[in-house]
């Protein structure tokens, strides 16, 4: 049946398909070596999600809600997190740079383009942007549509080799832990760090989460992010598409 579906997407496509496509913005060099990137705020789970890629990368990540402790602010916004005064206190808490998204989403509720960019703290000048484009295939909602279209886990995968590629991070380079300043009550989270190893809250609401959504996994659920209450996980499913869940005081729910 599923070569019977991709034969008749194949021959749909022939009247007309577009994969997804990246493409890079022109941007200045970073005058250091990037190893810790601040997500900024109001990036949603796509941001979330870029920056557990950008984890499995080598980069060091911090949250969302940490970047808000760390500037000292609540309800902070992407223009609040870029102002000078909030980048030097991120850089003194040995953030090097900040990376912002901004999303559209699609039809299917599935991203359709984005847009990142990463913001040095010590010049506040771009360093690596990028904007992304989701396919379609023919008319919404057909199989050769469906086959064309990139889900969550591929848009993010795609924005951070895109963003990857554009600054410099010395090769075998191990990041310091950063620095926790006294204003700052919680801990820093990083994105990337396997559930089952102290690191999570919802690890096992997050794996059962899983299993009641018929994902057989054969790792523990990865956690890519957290906040305030909340974390979201990355669970690659033995059959099927890899699943995002994201859980917020012990309730956890997958994202579509």
């Amino acid at each position: 049946m599923r070569v019977l579906y991709a034969v008749a997407g194949t021959m749909l496509c022939l009247s007309g398909c577009v994969s997804s496509k990246i493409s890079s913005i022109p941007t200045s060099a970073s005058p250091v070596a990037v190893h810790v990137i601040a997500i900024a705020p109001g990036g949603g789970i796509l941001a979330d999600a870029v920056g557990g890629e950008l984890s499995n990368r080598g980069f060091r990540i911090v949250d969302p809600g940490s970047t808000s402790r760390i500037v000292g602010r609540s309800n902070l916004n992407e223009f609040e997190v870029t102002r000078p005064e909030s980048m030097l206190k991120l850089r003194d808490q040995g953030v090097d740079a900040v990376l912002s998204v901004q999303t559209a989403g699609g039809y299917d509720q599935q991203p359709q383009s984005a847009s990142a960019r990463i913001t040095s703290t010590y010049t506040g000048q771009l360093i690596s942007a990028v904007s992304w484009q989701n396919g379609w295939g023919g008319q919404r909602n057909s199989i050769a549509d469906r086959q064309m279209r990139s889900g969550l886990i591929e848009a993010a995968a795609d924005i951070a080799k895109g963003v990857a590629s554009n600054i410099r991070q010395e090769a075998g380079a191990t990041p310091q832990p950063l620095p926790v300043a006294a204003t700052v009550t919680a801990p820093i989270a990083v994105a990337g760090i396997p559930a089952g190893t102290g690191g999570e809250k919802y690890g096992y609401a997050a794996a059962k989460t899983a299993k009641d959504q018929r994902c057989v996994a054969d790792k523990p659920p990865t956690l890519v992010a957290s906040g305030p209450g909340f974390e979201t996980f990355s669970v690659t499913c033995s059959v099927g598409e890899p699943m995002m869940l994201r859980c917020e005081f012990g309730n956890c729910r997958a994202l579509r």
